[in-house]
């Protein structure tokens, strides 16, 4: 089955044009939304849930990684290393995979991530 959602919810004022209402909106109109916000930062918890109310029980989020998680230049500002992110990642969005709200989780890799068998 093909599902068709897009990137973000709130860059799209045709669909979503209440500041206040922006994910509820989108949900109207899609089952299925990128969640690319994650890929420069890991949500918080609060965040997350907050997601969750927002949307009808059949609606999904396609979580993108975040970008240290990927092999993407780390920030200088993270210091946790890859297993604590991982570890926070999964804390995080465990109440979403639990509500089956997770379409899928989406790795995107930088260009020098390349296919041989260590990666």
């Amino acid at each position: 089955m093909i599902t068709i959602g897009l990137t973000g919810w709130s860059d799209h004022e045709t669909i979503a044009p209440d500041q206040k209402r922006k994910l509820p909106d989108y949900a109207g109109h899609f089952p299925v939304v990128e969640l690319d916000t994650s890929f420069y930062a890991i949500p918080s918890e609060k965040n997350v849930q907050r997601w969750l109310v927002l949307t009808p029980e059949e609606f999904q989020f396609i979580p993108k990684a975040y970008g240290p998680m990927t092999t993407h230049a780390r920030r200088p500002e993270e210091t946790r290393s890859l297993d604590e992110l991982f570890a926070l990642y999964l804390k995080v969005f465990r109440p979403m995979v639990e509500s089956n709200k997770v379409k899928a989780f989406l790795f995107q890799f930088p260009p020098l991530f390349s296919c041989v068998r260590e990666n």
